[in-house]
């Protein structure tokens, strides 16, 4: 299974990246201000949305439409789906934020969403099918 981490960086111009890495590659997520913003949106990202906030700015910095993006990004980044996004249709497109939306929410675990989309044993059903395919395993275990 591809395994994740997510890491805080700062770069020269003080802002702090929240970056997600495999053995594979690395993909920026979400910037803050400082620190502790982005430390707490790493924290919601692998836990539950609202588990953690900055010392410095609470949760303004940390809105649920933000880390939202920042878990589909997540999603299609350890999907690989990369430029296939854009061929998907919207049915799928929606199941892989639905699924964001359950990561978030803590109904699902990284773990076993990234275990299942690795898992598809459909090549006939093409993309949008494997990703409906995918979903139901998701959502329905």
């Amino acid at each position: 299974m591809t395994s994740f981490k997510l890491t805080v960086r700062k770069d020269a111009d003080d802002v702090w990246t929240v970056v997600a890495e495999t053995c594979s590659g690395a993909i920026d997520l979400l910037s803050f201000p400082c620190q502790g913003c982005a430390e707490a949106a790493a924290h919601d990202l692998t836990n539950t949305f609202g588990s953690a906030t900055c010392p410095q700015h609470n949760r303004s910095q940390l809105t649920y439409p933000t880390l939202l993006d920042a878990a589909i990004g997540l999603l299609r980044f350890l999907m690989g789906l990369g430029d296939q996004w854009d061929k998907l249709n919207s049915a799928a497109k929606h199941r892989i934020e639905w699924v964001a939306r359950l990561l978030l929410e803590g109904e699902r675990d990284w773990d076993s969403v990234i275990a299942a989309w690795e898992h598809k044993k459909r090549p006939d059903l093409g993309l949008n099918g494997l990703v409906s395919y995918w979903f139901a395993e998701v959502t329905l275990g």
